[in-house]
């Protein structure tokens, strides 16, 4: 009797794109992210007092919702080396971050060593970082 199930296509990406992705019964991630953090981005062009070029780093993101946590075991290949990772970091769906950024999260800086955008079955969901502590 109810062996065959009728789908439209058409209705269904009507109704899909009806659903407001900020609607908190349909995204209920963004409640989990209770952190804060800084995404800074490098500054190419700056000088020392030589003229030789530094690693500025400006602010990308203030204030990014965020959710961190310990990763247990988690090695990440970096060309030739293998890096542990101390953090794992949850962000918005919406947020473009790279590897080339880093993280500023309770006053400490970590390096971004892997950004994995993750899917649900309607799209992009959110954005996972692993994060190494940048040792100054």
């Amino acid at each position: 009797m109810f062996d065959k199930v009728l789908f439209d296509e058409r209705i269904f990406n009507v109704w899909l794109e009806a659903i407001p992705r900020d609607d908190p019964s349909v995204v209920s991630f963004r409640s989990l992210l209770i952190n804060r953090c800084t995404i800074q981005r490098y500054v190419p062009g700056a000088l020392d007092e030589y003229g030789h070029p530094i690693r500025t780093w400006g602010n990308l993101l203030l204030d990014e919702p965020c959710r961190w946590s310990t990763p247990k075991n988690t090695e990440i290949k970096a060309g030739i080396e293998i890096v542990i990772a101390d953090l794992k970091l949850f962000l918005r769906n919406n947020v473009g971050i790279t590897e080339k950024d880093r993280v500023i999260l309770k006053g400490r800086a970590y390096e971004i060593i892997s950004v994995v955008k993750r899917q649900d079955g309607i799209g992009l969901h959110h954005v996972e970082a692993l994060l190494k502590t940048v040792i100054a």
